[in-house]
């Protein structure tokens, strides 16, 4: 059964348009880059691999790795603890508002990726493209 779920994981899911410039101009910068997901991680692997992107973590933080996830408030606090990095030199980039919302409550810096208008929108900086966080490395 996982095995049909990862290759049909494989065979479906894409990358977003603009995301692997994205990385490579932020690895470029000398930023770390962590890759939180609630994922498997042999998938996440595979995916990165079939990608070319493996090379842009420094670190990857999957589902099965953990006795926590996502859905815990601290999530984030936990994976900077594990990585090695101060909360205030930290960017979170997420797609769940309700993660975003969590990480505000503790003064984490987060910026919404909203490839698609929903509501309620959280207030935080939203990019719509990877080409508007592009812009946004260009910036700093």
């Amino acid at each position: 059964y996982f095995v049909l779920i990862k290759d049909r994981y494989l065979e479906t899911v894409k990358i977003f348009e603009g995301s692997q410039e994205f990385l490579e101009k932020a690895k470029e910068r000398g930023l770390k880059l962590f890759l939180t997901t609630s994922n498997y991680r042999e998938i996440v692997k595979d995916f990165l691999k079939k990608h070319k992107l493996e090379s842009c973590f420094s670190s990857l933080f999957c589902g099965d790795d953990f006795n926590f996830n996502k859905s815990d408030p601290s999530y984030y606090i936990k994976i900077f603890t594990l990585a090695g990095v101060k909360q205030d030199s930290a960017l979170i980039i997420e797609d769940s508002f309700r993660i975003i919302e969590d990480a505000q409550k503790k003064s984490l810096a987060a910026v919404a990726f909203c490839p698609e208008p929903r509501s309620p929108l959280p207030i935080v900086p939203i990019a719509q493209t990877w080409q508007e966080m592009t812009r946004c490395l260009n910036i700093l």
